[in-house]
């Protein structure tokens, strides 16, 4: 009983360090796809941002990014160095690579859509 309570008061530390890291760098992922956006449609597509522009996280990245988070480290609990690293690598390249194309065809669709 003990054993589970442990793991669960765990599970909830790494979900809220999860959410905190998640509100920080969302402000940093949204430019880099701002930037994504322009550079892939050749700077046919603009934003219009004002400086006084408040702007907060997005719930649903923020709660995904650490249910990703929190279920990965429980998946690689048992792994050893070697493993852990590969598979960490592996997420964060696939990871990427979705961005950018997923970042692609909405850009070309909204340049389809505007013309």
């Amino acid at each position: 009983m003990i054993k589970i309570l442990k793991k669960i008061v765990f599970a909830l530390l790494i979900f809220i360090s999860s959410c905190i890291v998640a509100f920080i760098f969302e402000g940093t992922y949204r430019n880099y796809i701002y930037d994504l956006y322009i550079l892939l449609s050749n700077q046919r597509i603009s934003f219009r941002i004002q400086k006084l522009d408040l702007h907060f996280a997005s719930n649903l990245f923020v709660y995904s990014f650490a249910v990703f988070t929190t279920l990965c480290f429980f998946f690689i609990q048992k792994l050893n160095s070697k493993q852990i690293v590969s598979k960490c690598a592996t997420s964060i390249v696939i990871f990427l690579i979705s961005t950018v194309l997923i970042t692609y065809v909405d850009s070309a669709l909204k340049l389809a859509e505007c013309s």
